[in-house]
Formats: structure tokens, C-alpha cells, sequence
């Protein structure tokens, strides 16, 4: 009788509508946008770029005040692979931007990032975070789960380096309900 009650629980258990898996992509402002400091310039790199040639927030860049010179580095990787890498290009330029493109696909999900930044004393630093690339265009997949609560985008910078959240982002999600 012990084992029959033991088997009708742990089926119970296991056959119960478990909660929908959440994606990253759903949660893709869970990491904070990178804001630092490099002698007296700032940085900034969002935490979420739509990649969808709607013309807003196409492409991942990195924003920095004018005492920064340089960007050394921006390395994107999913796991250990690196996705996009572009070096030695100046700021607040789609020079260095990435597309969310891998190959002459785009890509959705969260990456990890690392830039390398130089400013106008030779200082170097180098920082790490999470974007997320949500291309969302009329052929994407309604989702009543995603939340933009807490994402800074690329429009969203105040031309110092910095991110002003209270600044429109210009988005249209036609892929959220």
C-alpha cells in the first residue's frame, strides 16, 4: 500500500502543469545596461537592441562621452563562441556597431559582452555585461510575457556616455501583446 501511495504522489508530482519556462529573451532586461566610468568619461552599451531595419535601435553601439578615444574591443559571445568582434573604432559610431546578424542570420537572445575601452590619457579598462538582440517585427511571434520594464536602449543615451531611461526608445513591439 506504502509504494502504491508513494508512485500516485510522485506521479502527481511530476504530471502537474509545471510554470512556463520563461526564455532569457523574455527576461532580456534582467542585466543592468554597462554605465562606467574611465578617468572622467563615461560609457554606456544597452542592455537590448532590436535588430528588425525599422531604423530604431538596429544596431548594438557603444556610447561614450568625448574624453573617451578609443574602443579598443567589443567581443559578443553566446557560451564560448564569439558571435561578432570588431576593434580599434570610436564611439557613438555604427562604425564598431554590431547588426545581431551571425553569418546572414540574426540572431535573438541574450549574449555576453565585453568592450575594452581607451580614453584621452591612455587609460584602458575593460567591461563585461549582457545585451539582448529581440528583433521584433510584424512576422515575429506575439508574446504577452515580455517586459521592457528596466531595458535601456541605444535612444535612450544622453550623448555623454550615460543612458537617460527617461528618454523615449521610440519602439513599436508589434510582437507583444
Amino acid at each position: 500500500m506504502r509504494s502504491l501511495v508513494l508512485f500516485f504522489l510522485i506521479f502527481s508530482i511530476s504530471c502537474q502543469d509545471s510554470p512556463p519556462l520563461i526564455s532569457k529573451v523574455r527576461n532580456c532586461c534582467e542585466t543592468v545596461a554597462i554605465q562606467a566610468q574611465v578617468g572622467s568619461g563615461n560609457v554606456y552599451v544597452p542592455n537590448i537592441f532590436t535588430p528588425d531595419n525599422d531604423g530604431i535601435n538596429d544596431l548594438l553601439t557603444v556610447f561614450a562621452s568625448s574624453e573617451i578615444t578609443q574602443i579598443n574591443k567589443i567581443e559578443i559571445r553566446k557560451g564560448s563562441r564569439v558571435i561578432f568582434s570588431a576593434n580599434n573604432f570610436t564611439p557613438n559610431s555604427p562604425e564598431g556597431a554590431w547588426d545581431g546578424q551571425k553569418g546572414d542570420e540574426i540572431v535573438k537572445g541574450v549574449f555576453s559582452v565585453e568592450i575594452e575601452v581607451a580614453d584621452d590619457t591612455g587609460n584602458n579598462q575593460t567591461f563585461t555585461g549582457e545585451v539582448c538582440s529581440f528583433p521584433c517585427n510584424g512576422n515575429s511571434e506575439k508574446d504577452k510575457r515580455f517586459s521592457t520594464i528596466n531595458c535601456a536602449f541605444g535612444t535612450q543615451h544622453n550623448g555623454n556616455g550615460s543612458p537617460d531611461v527617461i528618454m523615449p526608445t521610440f519602439e513599436i513591439f508589434e510582437c507583444i501583446e
